[in-house]
């Protein structure tokens, strides 16, 4: 099976399409994204309306996100 890969920004359509993303979340992903991109080996420090912005209060919600940002 061939792999085919997306750029960001068919990647960006594809999430806001799935996930039904707000305004705001696109603005969050995007500054996610730059961050990553600026600082790799950085960790990233969501302010609390980022965190709010994701929608949870749910520890465990929060822990799987961590886990996927590869730290």
């Amino acid at each position: 099976m061939e792999y085919q890969s997306m750029d960001f920004e068919e990647s960006l359509e594809s999430w806001e399409e799935y996930y039904d993303m707000s305004p705001d979340h696109i603005e969050l992903l995007m500054s996610l994204y730059k961050r990553r991109i600026s600082h790799p080996q950085e960790t990233i420090v969501l302010s609390k309306r980022e965190v709010q912005l994701i929608g949870t209060g749910d520890e465990e919600g929060l822990s799987g996100a961590r886990n996927h940002s590869g730290r």
